[in-house]
């Protein structure tokens, strides 16, 4: 092959990877090992532009750095000649206002080509979150009507376990009033000394740590009568970064839990 032809070759090799960078639909930035970029496609700059205190984007790791300031780090103590350093690490760009519009949420990957050359992956996952959150959501509801169940009723709380409002199935399955029930503890449902506020506390903490907490036991209705229930608590709530890079609620007024009382007093008679 003459030599005009092999320049050919590399310039249409060139232009199709441009190409391919410019029409990805990820944002794909790669650096070296200090972040500093050496190419960066257009969805990458929407993406990281709302981030930069300045309007620049040389380093990747300075424009993430309020967001995700773990991936210097995390590249600096990668030892291996090449590999994957992060995979689907989630950082958190804005709060979000429930029943208006979700958090967004950027999930970064990070990947070591060689000693001096570092590819990333953000993609958008704000869809994909609102979606697991609805998944969660739709899985303690399905819970909630499996076979043998006699009737539920599902209600929100807030970040203390007191029920956010009302709805008739609360009244259906345990006879008690919006008034009775809004702005009280769950904790209302059981025998009087039979739960106290730590272990209040210890269920919505293992819904944060395992995605729910699940447990039976009597509850009382309104009139006094006791049913054996099935008691399942889902978090729903939304966060936020602060300015420390933590993450924290974004409202502490905003729903945190999903709670399904399920009577299934037939089930164990």
């Amino acid at each position: 092959m003459s030599e005009d032809g092999s320049t050919q070759d590399i310039a249409s090799e060139y232009e199709a990877l441009l190409q391919f960078l410019y029409l990805a639909p990820v944002g794909l930035v790669q650096t070296n090992r200090l972040g500093e970029v050496e190419l960066m496609n257009p969805l990458s700059a929407q993406l990281l532009m709302p981030l930069s205190k300045d309007g620049g984007l040389s380093n990747l790791f300075n424009a993430l750095e309020s967001v995700a300031p773990e991936l210097r780090r995390m590249a600096a103590d990668f030892t291996a000649p090449q590999g994957s350093i992060c995979e689907g690490f989630r950082a958190q760009l804005t709060a979000g206002v429930r029943g208006k519009q979700d958090p967004k949420m950027l999930g970064i990957s990070m990947i070591k080509l060689d000693e001096s050359h570092l590819m990333t992956v953000l993609t958008d996952m704000t869809q994909i979150i609102a979606q697991e959150r609805q998944l969660k959501y739709n899985t303690a509801w399905i819970n909630a009507i499996t076979v043998g169940v006699t009737d539920y009723a599902l209600m929100s709380l807030d970040q203390e376990g007191k029920i956010h409002e009302w709805n008739p199935s609360i009244g259906r399955v345990t006879k008690f009033t919006a008034e009775d029930v809004v702005g009280k503890s769950f904790s209302m449902f059981y025998k009087e000394g039979s739960i106290s506020p730590e272990r209040i506390t210890d269920y919505l903490k293992e819904a944060d740590e395992d995605g729910w907490s699940l447990n039976e036991g009597w509850r009382v209705k309104a009139d006094g009568t006791s049913f054996w229930s099935s008691s399942m608590i889902v978090p729903i709530e939304d966060t936020a970064v602060d300015g420390a890079g933590n993450m924290v609620l974004a409202d502490p007024d905003e729903l945190s839990y999903a709670l399904i009382l399920r009577d299934i007093t037939d089930r164990n008679n």
